[in-house]
């Protein structure tokens, strides 16, 4: 299973605490959990996540049956577990609020913030 599993739940994870912060935000003057490009990226992320991890549980399900029935992955299988793995791990790493948060901080309009969670605060 490599590392797609420890993909899996980092990626749920990170969805599901992004979500919790978002509604405890929600309502505050300027915050970035109100805004339409929020809620579409997050749509987004959602979105590719679950087809990344769709793609995992059949791969693995595809090699589950084959050695249980005793016989050895085939050079496709084998590809699609690379594919698959490589593909949960790019998608979790993507991070659309995070990567705003960064180039918010980088771009000096963060002064005396500070990391809580996914996000800069005062």
């Amino acid at each position: 299973m490599c590392h797609s599993s420890w993909a899996l739940g980092v990626g749920r994870r990170l969805l599901d605490e992004l979500s919790r912060y978002a509604v405890a935000r929600a309502g505050r003057t300027g915050q970035i959990a109100d805004s339409d490009a929020f809620h579409t990226d997050f749509a987004r992320a959602e979105a590719k996540f679950r087809a990344a991890a769709a793609l995992v549980r059949e791969t693995w399900d595809d090699v589950e049956r084959t050695l249980d029935s005793g016989r050895t992955l085939d050079v496709r299988q084998e590809t699609m577990v690379r594919l698959a793995l490589n593909h949960i791990t790019s998608t979790i790493t993507e991070g659309p609020q995070s990567l705003r948060e960064c180039g918010r901080e980088l771009a000096g309009l963060a002064a005396g913030e500070s990391w809580a969670l996914f996000g800069l605060e005062p």
